[in-house]
């Protein structure tokens, strides 16, 4: 009670004791773009402090340094006790405004919030913050397979359990969080939504201050990935989260400090975006309509993705005792899935390409992981090595949002030879677990395991139900194989999430060449069998072996391939 009383009286007692000659002119700290505005006024944060302020003499370079290092709590201690050893004093006031605006304008608190963190710092010393922090920390469950670690370590971090949230980058696997919380239209935190916008958008706007148009362009693909985080962070959600994980008023400042600077990051990217050439504009506005479709299709095969998502669950967390036979089922739902998508396919990279989006792609790691665990190595093994090995590891609404800016980015580019946003800014290096789900059951169940595999050409002579699938018998036969001169387009078929632009091909025909052959009886999954008829030409991955499983990875309309029909199963 004493000690309360005396600092009363020192701040009571100290413009008597301090002058304008004590400080340094002060400087001036404007708003940074989609900051809140902070007002010059007295302090209102003195009362209730428990930590005396110190001498009111500073250095010159102290009083700069503070401006540069307003992440550090020592610094914001010593910002809020400056002023509250003169709280009447004007430059005293003036530089607490510069202070509290560079808080504002790297965090996007305004001055109610700024005012809790200095009320907080004059309560506590180090030591005390410290304990706050571990006391914080200890609420989060931070421990288990990918996706709850990774949303107990968005929580950690949203609540402070690093040291420089007020102004760094969280220290957090950035790729491998957007690969498990990106996995289903919900997100189970709106801590770790905070998080990831902040993962996406964070830049320092002290180096960048030159060049913010640069920010807007590097950032275009992180944008698109939370674009729909940005329009549905929902504060009232996140403060009940907060008060459910029941963390003190370290977390929850934290928290509010991500809140805050997450919508901040989002503000200012719009306004900058606002000042740029319309064509970045309509690249941006592109990646709603992608997360929207996605969520659309996953209403429609929700049963499907569930089972997928269960595998993955069940493989990372070591339980493939409850995977159970599903390869057939698992497949004929990609199946049902993808051929919509292969109507319009004219040759076979079409037909590739439209067998890649990333929703299929979950699918087919499930049909891939059934195989495995069936049995069916030679299956497994032609998924992994033939189709998953290639294209893009990822999944989710947010990778559709990016897509979709992709998908957008190809027809605007396309019409207009001078859009001002070059194909390398939409580049975005996508990382995911060494170990995913569907890797893990190659590696272990089918590699190796399979005999060798050879793709083979033959023109079918009969499809028929047999013991472990469909049969496949093969006519002795001759065809001929076009030959095609083919040269790109000025038309782009599609962009790469490595930035590469694939065009359209003109291609005129301009020859055949004859072939020869007969294949030996396959057998074909029956799940992957549909569409098979009499008279096709197709190509088939076939094991080597006494089994001869085969794996149909293209099929043509007649005895040429003119016309394609169809891959792993899936035909017009």
């Amino acid at each position: 009670m004493l000690g309360r009383l005396q600092l009363t009286l020192a701040l009571t007692l100290a413009p008597a004791v301090a002058s304008a000659q004590d400080d340094p002119p002060p400087k001036t700290v404007t708003p940074a773009i989609g900051a809140p505005v902070i007002a010059r006024s007295p302090p209102t944060w003195c009362e209730g402090a428990t930590i005396a302020p110190t001498d009111s003499m500073m250095s010159s370079g102290t009083y700069s340094a503070m401006l540069g290092n307003s992440d550090r709590w020592s610094m914001v201690r010593r910002m809020a006790e400056h002023s509250c050893r003169a709280p009447d004093l004007e430059s005293r006031q003036a530089w607490s405004q510069a202070w509290r605006q560079t808080i504002a304008n790297h965090t996007g608190a305004d001055s109610g919030l700024i005012e809790r963190l200095f009320r907080f710092a004059l309560a506590h010393d180090d030591s005390a913050i410290d304990a706050a922090k571990k006391a914080a920390c200890a609420k989060v469950e931070r421990t288990g397979p990918g996706p709850a670690r990774v949303l107990g370590d968005s929580q950690a971090f949203a609540l402070g359990c690093q040291e420089n949230l007020l102004k760094s980058a969280p220290e957090i696997r950035i790729k491998e969080q957007l690969y498990w919380l990106d996995r289903g239209p919900e997100m189970q935190s709106e801590l770790a939504r905070a998080i990831l916008i902040i993962a996406e958008l964070a830049f320092d706007i002290d180096y960048m201050a030159d060049d913010l148009g640069k920010h807007v362009m590097d950032r275009l693909p992180n944008h698109a990935l939370v674009a729909h985080d940005l329009a549905v962070l929902d504060a009232t959600k996140l403060r009940d989260e907060v008060e459910a994980l029941g963390t003190n008023e370290y977390g929850a400042l934290h928290a509010e400090l991500a809140l805050a600077r997450a919508q901040l990051l989002g503000r200012r990217y719009a306004a900058l975006v606002e000042k740029m050439d319309p064509g970045v504009g309509k690249l941006t506005h592109a990646s709603p309509t992608g997360y929207d479709a996605w969520v659309a299709t996953f209403e429609a095969h929700e049963p499907a993705m569930r089972r997928a998502l269960d595998l993955e669950d069940w493989i990372i967390a070591g339980k493939e005792s409850q995977i159970k036979p599903c390869h057939d089922e698992a497949h004929a739902a990609f199946v049902a899935y993808a051929k919509p998508l292969v109507k319009g396919a004219q040759d076979l990279e079409q037909m590739k390409a439209a067998l890649r989006d990333s929703f299929g792609r979950v699918l087919l790691e499930a049909s891939l992981v059934c195989a495995a665990y069936e049995g069916k190595a030679a299956i497994a093994s032609g998924l992994y090595l033939w189709e998953l090995n290639e294209g893009e590891h990822q999944r989710g609404p947010r990778v559709a949002s990016y897509a979709a800016m992709l998908a957008r980015y190809a027809t605007l580019a396309s019409a207009d030879s001078r859009f001002p946003v070059p194909a390398t800014k939409l580049k975005r290096s996508f990382d995911f677990p060494s170990h995913t789900w569907f890797y893990t059951a190659y590696e272990t169940r089918a590699n190796n395991k399979a005999g060798a595999q050879n793709p083979q050409d033959g023109v079918i002579k009969s499809v028929k139900k047999g013991k472990n699938g469909v049969v496949l018998a093969f006519k002795t036969d001759r065809w001929m194989e076009p030959i095609f001169d083919c040269r790109p387009s000025k038309r782009i078929f599609y962009v790469t999430y490595s930035g590469n632009v694939h065009y359209h091909q003109d291609c005129k025909k301009t020859g055949q060449t004859p072939m020869s052959g007969k294949l030996k009886p396959v057998t074909v999954p029956a799940s992957m069998a549909s569409g098979l008829k009499a008279g096709q030409m197709v190509t088939l991955l076939v094991e080597e072996n006494k089994a001869r499983s085969a794996l149909p990875l293209a099929v043509y309309g007649g005895k040429t391939k003119d016309k394609i029909l169809g891959r792993l199963g899936v035909t017009k």
